[in-house]
């Protein structure tokens, strides 16, 4: 029986890729439910992105990607990344509970889209990382 071979792609560019599948996912992911909201509902097609135009959540995103990215890849240790990743999740959410009470489906939404960083991390290194030395 012949193996499917795959792809796989060495550590430094391994990195720089999953970090912006991460942050790629995290607005496609957003508008595409926000898109669908918008079309259903009697108020228009209109997209706002709302909670990506905070700089500190935006900050927040992405230093984080990078950072447990880094210490995953540095650490060869899923559990200690996925522990991190949920930490600045909650940080997050957190932070920004209070403020965001009154977009209770969107703030949802936002939410999901951040965790789902977590199941794309782990996909994408399955997939696609190699064990083998630079």
């Amino acid at each position: 029986m012949k193996s499917n071979p795959s792809y796989k792609i060495n550590s430094p560019l391994f990195i720089f890729l999953s970090i912006l599948v991460q942050l790629i996912a995290v607005p496609i992911v957003y508008g595409f439910f926000e898109s669908i909201a918008s079309i259903s509902s009697d108020s228009g097609f209109g997209l706002d992105f709302h909670f990506l135009q905070f700089s500190v959540v935006n900050y927040t995103i992405l230093f984080s990607v990078i950072i447990v990215t880094s210490v995953q890849e540095t650490t060869k240790s899923e559990l200690l990344a996925s522990v991190m990743n949920v930490v600045w999740i909650l940080f997050i959410w957190d932070e920004t509970n209070d403020a965001m009470r009154n977009r209770p489906y969107e703030y949802i939404l936002f939410m999901l889209c951040i965790s789902l960083t977590i199941p794309i991390r782990i996909l994408f290194r399955k997939r696609f990382h190699s064990s083998k030395p630079d």
